[in-house]
C-alpha cells in the first residue's frame, strides 16, 4: 500500500469500528431497529456486520480496508463475521487491531 492508501484503510477501519461499537450483527450487512436486514447505507441502519461497516465508509477508501481485514482474520470476512459464537467484542477488536497493523505497515 502507498502511504495514502494506508491512511485511507486505517481511517476506514477505525470508522467501521465506531459503527460496530454502536451495534453489530450477523447474517446481513446491516439491520434496522426492528431487526430487519437493510443495506449498509440505509438511513435506518443501527447495527452492521464487519463488511457492512466497511462498506458504509467512503467508496474510494474501502477496498484496502476490506483486503487488510481479510488478511488479518485469515479467512473471507463475511464468513468470519458470521461464524457461530463470534461476538461483537471480537469483531470490534479485529477492526481496531487491523487498523493498528495497517498503520504500522504490517498488512
Amino acid at each position: 500500500m502507498t502511504p495514502v492508501e494506508r491512511a485511507a484503510a486505517v481511517a476506514t477501519l477505525r470508522d467501521a469500528a465506531a459503527l460496530v461499537e454502536r451495534g453489530w450483527t450477523q447474517g446481513a450487512w446491516a439491520r434496522n431497529a426492528a431487526g430487519n436486514g437493510v443495506f449498509y447505507d440505509a438511513p435506518d441502519a443501527v447495527r452492521w456486520c464487519a463488511i457492512g461497516a466497511i462498506w458504509a465508509d467512503d467508496k474510494d477508501r474501502r477496498w484496502g480496508a476490506l483486503l487488510a481485514l481479510g488478511r488479518h482474520v485469515g479467512i473471507e470476512v463475511s464468513a468470519w463475521n458470521d461464524l457461530p459464537g463470534r461476538t461483537a467484542d471480537e469483531v470490534l477488536a479485529a477492526l481496531r487491531d487491523c487498523a493498528d497493523r495497517v498503520e504500522r505497515g504490517e498488512l
